[in-house]
């Protein structure tokens, strides 16, 4: 796959996570960016998401949550034999979320060097990603979610 370009081999990395895992595939989760500095993703407001209320499902915005902040180790879990998940997951609401979602993580350096440490310790080691959701129809400044989650990583034997 040298000829595709890094970001198309990230979304078809994340298609393959979607097949095996019904609600990324249910809610139509799409990959933007996927940098060494960050992860953008966005979950659509479409019939699937949406609630009686013109607003996203929270199973909608937590699988969003989810899958941003971990999507920067999952690569390199699979490719060390890392087992990941989440310890706990803050998800605070500061507006309705009642558009598409840009889900965005900037603590990308940070989840590799707890990866790399768990793969030189052979130890369980935790790592707090912050995620911040916006709403783009509205205001590319102010986040509509901020979530905080406790990711948690260590070899499997």
């Amino acid at each position: 796959m040298q000829f595709l370009s890094p970001l198309v081999q990230k979304k078809i990395f994340l298609y393959q996570k979607k097949l095996i895992t019904p609600m990324l595939m249910w809610t139509g989760i799409r990959l933007i960016e996927d940098s060494s500095v960050k992860t953008e993703m966005i979950v659509p407001l479409t019939w699937r998401t949406i609630n009686s209320w013109k607003t996203m499902f929270f199973a909608g915005i937590a699988a969003g949550v989810d899958i941003t902040g971990g999507f920067a180790c999952l690569e390199l879990a699979q490719q060390n034999n890392v087992g990941i998940l989440y310890k706990d997951m803050n998800i605070k609401f500061l507006r309705r979320v009642d558009s598409d979602l840009n889900l965005i993580c900037n603590d990308i350096e940070k989840i590799h060097a707890c990866a790399q440490d768990a793969i030189d310790t052979n130890t369980r080691q935790n790592v707090v990603v912050d995620v911040r959701g916006y709403c783009y129809k509205y205001s590319k400044e102010k986040p509509v979610i901020s979530a905080s989650l406790t990711l948690s990583m260590k070899i499997i034997q």
